[in-house]
């Protein structure tokens, strides 16, 4: 009862108003510095703490908490729409959603991506407050053996979601051997060449954006456009744009197992040590292609594989 009457007593805390609108201000933030690339989640909560120095602890708590949800979102965002992820995270997530654009269903990738984020965070927590204490104990018991074998499933699932298990596996251990750049526990330098500004290895969302969203933005400047009526096309572009968000919610409501089941896996992975959002996506996205009635349409842009990846973080 002790425990019913903290929970009750911690939502009544989020009804302030005060608080609300924290919640406001950091989901907009989080949403706008995710959908750009190279603004990562993590450095924009780093942006905004000095600001919460002057705040009451529970509105920067929110505003924080706020900022990273809307951040995990947001960088889906540009992953669906021009195949360019604002996060690591992301990348599953624009398997699916960037082929839907490409189709002109980009408006209904993008309400998949927000109702299964909204869906997956509002379960992921219900099940954090129940499991909590259990999954404290259980990722305690984490050593080294188990986070080698969390690195080796995590290695196998990505050399599954190609068409060439051979291609992605030398793809997934060309990025181990990147993985290895930068200095030791000891204190060895290693694969530097000399340069000092990799000893903390290679970075990674420019390496994201290098990698992604450069060659990207190479094919999109070999595609042509055709201009048609900028005034009619744009009248019809908002009201299908509107359909199409309306149906994306529609479309994540009528799959409730992969919601759960993505949660799951989210939350499981989540509080690993080690592990994360990005981890929790790829898992999330190859257990639900295996299980799905629709599996040879994933990475063809299947709503499905969106909303296994945006509910797992």
């Amino acid at each position: 009862m002790s425990e019913l009457a903290s929970l009750w007593a911690g939502i009544g805390l989020l009804a302030d108003w005060q608080v609300i609108l924290m919640m406001i201000l950091g989901l907009l933030f989080g949403i706008i510095t995710g959908a750009i690339p190279g603004f990562s989640t993590p450095l924009a909560i780093s942006v905004m703490l000095p600001v919460t120095f002057g705040m009451d602890p529970l509105q920067a708590i929110v505003f924080l908490t706020c900022i990273y949800a809307g951040g995990n979102f947001g960088s889906s965002i540009s992953a669906i729409l021009i195949n360019i992820p604002g996060s690591p995270q992301a990348i599953v997530t624009g398997l699916d959603g960037y082929p839907m654009t490409q189709q002109g269903r980009g408006s209904e990738a993008l309400g998949v991506a927000v109702a299964a984020s909204a869906i997956g965070n509002l379960i992921g927590a219900i099940f954090l407050i129940l499991i909590l204490p259990l999954l404290v104990k259980f990722a305690l018991s984490f050593g080294p053996p188990e986070l080698f074998l969390v690195g080796v499933i995590g290695l196998t699932i990505i050399a599954s979601l190609h068409k060439s298990f051979l291609k992605a596996a030398i793809a997934g251990m060309f990025g181990v051997l990147i993985g290895t750049i930068g200095m030791t526990d000891s204190g060895a330098m290693r694969g530097t060449m000399g340069f000092y500004e990799l000893l903390d290895g290679i970075p990674l969302i420019p390496a994201l954006i290098g990698l992604i969203g450069f060659s990207e933005l190479f094919m999109m400047l070999q595609r042509t456009y055709v201009a048609g009526n900028a005034t009619a096309d744009a009248a019809v572009d908002k009201s299908q744009s509107l359909k199409q968000l309306l149906l994306g919610f529609a479309t994540t409501l009528r799959h409730p197992i992969t919601l759960l089941r993505a949660s799951t896996i989210g939350v499981l992975i989540g509080g690993l040590p080690g592990a994360g959002a990005t981890v929790a996506s790829v898992v999330s996205y190859n257990e639900g292609r295996r299980y799905s009635k629709n599996s040879a349409n994933f990475g063809k842009g299947e709503p499905e594989g969106v909303i296994n990846s945006e509910a797992a973080q």
